[in-house]
């Protein structure tokens, strides 16, 4: 593991220091009393190690456009799929994993990866479909991967207003309650012009 930044110096700003004492050297984190070499002062400060990096290559989709890259992930830390990465401040999340010899699998460690496919994890688009008297039609909302949906919830599509009766995710069809927008595969909603009908048979 590699050190973070070097602490500044408390009396000239600089970072430009040497350890003169370390409370626990293989520690991730430990104590530690340092000097400046710009104007001498010693101080006591705490160190910080972060991992080593590995560069994998990736394929990164957003929306319908994908597009080859790098990515620095940890070296000594595995990679899954349905890991979360980080690139550029974009949230991504790992669709597929390759070997570098060429076949897919669950997870593998960065020194035997060849590809990592991810997708932009900003956002998640969930498909809504609508029942309005005898018809159902579709649309589709953008939300936070982390944001709930309950059953009962209502929003406006295409200017109507409508409800949420049932949420369908990988598990199944959810008729009360909640789930994450992440896990969602698709929302059923009805109007009021759905409820006003039915009244009126």
């Amino acid at each position: 593991m590699a050190r973070t930044t070097w602490p500044s110096c408390p009396s000239c700003g600089e970072a430009n220091v040497e350890v003169l004492h370390e409370a626990s050297p293989d520690a991730d984190r430990t104590d530690a009393t340092l000097r400046c070499k710009t104007c001498d002062q010693v101080f006591k400060d705490v160190l910080e190690k972060q991992p080593t990096q590995a560069q994998v290559s990736a394929v990164i989709s957003e929306g319908s456009q994908s597009r080859s890259t790098s990515l620095d992930v940890p070296a000594e830390d595995p990679i899954a799929v349905d890991d979360e990465l980080y690139a550029d401040g974009r949230r991504l999340l790992v669709t597929a994993v390759e070997r570098d010899d060429g076949r897919r699998v669950d997870e593998a460690h960065p020194d035997d990866l060849g590809t990592v496919w991810c997708k932009t994890f900003d956002r998640v688009e969930l498909p809504v479909a609508v029942n309005q008297g005898r018809k159902t039609w579709s649309d589709e909302i953008q939300a936070q991967p982390e944001a709930r949906f309950f059953v009962g919830d209502e929003m406006k599509l295409e200017g109507v207003d409508v409800e949420i009766h049932s949420i369908k995710t990988d598990d199944g069809i959810i008729h009360d309650g909640e789930a994450r927008a992440r896990d969602i595969v698709r929302l059923y909603g009805w109007t009021e012009y759905r409820e006003t009908e039915e009244e009126n048979w």
